[in-house]
């Protein structure tokens, strides 16, 4: 009998031991398979990862479940005429990751939508590739967007034209855009075989009103136009949530990262919007943006509550005042979430993946950064100089935006969803 209880002991633990190298070590992959001349999807189209083999549906989607993490390679098959395509991921586990696959067929020119590099109030950067076939003569290429339809052509909206060989990298930069205004943008390629186009993307372009913008491509660079780059100490770069690789900043013990300005010195309407990913709490209080230094008074601070690990946002005037408000409850670990923290004359308000979690009745009174009268103040990522001493935020931040004015509920809920 004591034979037969430990053999199911050892069963069972095998068992348990089994499903928790399952929950850690796996991962689910999704994407979507679409034509690059017609920017449709495809269907029935065949995805090969680790042994599996998945069909895609009637809207060009797949997903694969329990994949393994790490580097795996995704192969789409040829199929109606397309060429067959492979695409090798870092994917990391707890994580959903999205791999999309573009295909175009024999003799068609590769051409793709690569990053939207930066974003102001009446311009933006975009880069993109395009690739042709021997013996197809480019005629021209670059990028068409509009405000107006969400597949924009070189016939219904403006567009950006290059000439040379049709083969390389290149970057559009556009102007004369609307602020606040939500634009459709797709790379094309006109060559002698006729006019090609790219997944379409879109952004919204920022409010004159931003004064800080850090997307962390691989850089701490401040892409608003105000030259607000980031000074960092030790700065690693990680996959953000899109999967995009050196595409978010990686904090660690003893990670800091600042920058300073007058654009900092007096906030009375503010908000500042940014992602966040954890994989652990920490059960200590560790901030993730933070302003002034250190006088613990006209301060600005976002972070990580030490009692419930839940997010809260508190200020505090010049007289000391403290107004603090929290998330309703702790988001889930192992995935990224948008945090919108945001001041008018008369109240605060913390928003978590759009959705407002609280908010507090507070006094008008002006926060003024400069108070040792240097003429500047500082915008800290990653910790915080407090009574208590120095602590550090342990987790990923991107796309970290400041605005000196509070942000409405379609713009949060377009920052959440972009």
């Amino acid at each position: 009998m004591k034979k037969l209880l430990l053999i199911l002991a050892v069963i069972i633990g095998t068992g348990v031991l089994f499903q928790n190298c399952q929950k850690s070590d796996f991962v689910v992959i999704t994407g979507i398979v679409m034509d690059s001349a017609t920017n449709t999807p495809i269907t029935n189209a065949v995805i090969y990862a680790n042994g599996k083999t998945i069909v895609t549906k009637s809207d060009g989607a797949f997903t694969i479940a329990n994949a393994k993490a790490g580097m795996v390679t995704l192969s789409v098959s040829s199929l109606n005429g397309h060429n067959a395509q492979s695409k090798t991921v870092n994917i990391s586990e707890g994580r959903v990751t999205k791999v999309n696959f573009i295909l175009n067929k024999p003799g068609s020119p590769e051409i793709e939508n690569l990053a939207i590099k930066k974003i102001t109030g009446n311009s933006a950067t975009l880069r993109g590739i395009v690739n042709v076939g021997a013996g197809d003569i480019v005629q021209s290429y670059g990028h068409c967007w509009s405000s107006y339809t969400s597949s924009p052509t070189i016939y219904n909206s403006v567009y950006s034209v290059f000439s040379n060989n049709g083969n390389s990298y290149y970057e559009s930069n556009i102007t004369g855009l609307v602020a606040r205004t939500t634009y459709y943008v797709r790379a094309y390629v006109v060559t002698s075989s006729g006019v090609f186009y790219s997944n379409v993307v879109s952004f919204i372009t920022e409010s004159p009103e931003l004064i800080a913008f850090y997307p962390f491509n691989g850089n701490n660079y401040d892409l608003s136009g105000n030259g607000l780059n980031l000074y960092g100490y030790s700065p690693i770069y990680t996959n953000d949530r899109i999967s995009n690789s050196n595409s978010a900043l990686a904090c660690q013990s003893l990670f800091y990262s600042y920058t300073y300005s007058s654009l900092f010195n007096t906030f009375n309407n503010f908000s500042v919007s940014f992602w966040f990913y954890k994989t652990s709490w920490s059960g200590s209080n560790q901030p993730m943006i933070n302003t002034g230094y250190p006088s613990y008074t006209n301060e600005i601070r976002i972070g990580e509550d030490n009692s419930a690990n839940k997010i809260y946002f508190d200020i505090v005037t010049g007289t000391g005042t403290l107004y603090k408000v929290w998330a309703a409850s702790a988001p889930l670990l192992n995935t990224w979430h948008h945090v919108v923290a945001q001041r008018n004359s008369s109240s605060i308000e913390l928003y978590i993946d759009g959705v407002l979690q609280g908010s507090t009745i507070c006094n008008n009174q002006i926060i003024d950064h400069n108070t040792y009268g240097w003429g500047y103040s500082f915008f800290f990522i990653g910790f915080d100089i407090s009574t208590s001493g120095w602590s550090y935020f342990d987790g990923s931040l991107d796309d970290i935006r400041v605005y000196d004015r509070v942000l409405t509920d379609t713009e949060i809920q377009f920052l959440k969803s972009n």
